[in-house]
């Protein structure tokens, strides 16, 4: 078993607009260590949120990363869970949502309580899993999505 984070990005990259996208939880693994967010092309393979240059959501303790550093944030997940990632460039804002329930109060199309604040440059979608038995399966285009985006934003592809 691995026991390093493997981080992966999204192919598809956006500077600006406002973005929505979906990741399934396949396996989460006994530790469920899966980490979903956003990063730029400089941040680190491991997970969004380990640096500055990224942020996640946990779903082990449903805690938000930024800068290697964590805090309360919402609620865990694990298998079958599905999370919703409101990626607001023009605003330079991201939410999350487990279940497509908005965590810790939030809505993107209110711009309410985003997870973080300040985000500026090329974004990737991106996923860091702990262990070699976590499995995430994306899903950006519109027709592979569970729920729809919110109001004023557009699916990833």
């Amino acid at each position: 078993m691995n026991n390093n984070w493997i981080g992966v990005r999204s192919i598809p990259s956006v500077s600006s607009g406002k973005w929505y996208f979906e990741v399934y939880i396949d396996e989460s693994g006994t530790s469920n260590w899966v980490i979903i967010g956003a990063a730029t092309s400089a941040a680190a393979l491991t997970y969004p949120g380990s640096d500055t240059n990224g942020y996640g959501y946990n779903g082990n303790n449903g805690y938000k990363f930024y800068g290697g550093s964590s805090s309360s944030y919402g609620d865990s997940y694990t298998d079958d869970d599905i999370i919703g990632v409101a990626l607001d460039l023009d605003n330079g804002e991201i939410y999350f949502a487990k279940n497509n329930v908005w965590q810790n109060n939030s809505d993107p199309a209110a711009r309410t309580n985003p997870a973080y604040t300040g985000l500026s440059g090329i974004f990737f979608a991106m996923a860091g899993m702990y262990h070699d038995v976590e499995q995430v399966t994306s899903q950006f285009a519109s027709g592979e999505q569970t729920y729809s985006p919110p109001s004023g934003f557009t699916s990833l592809c």
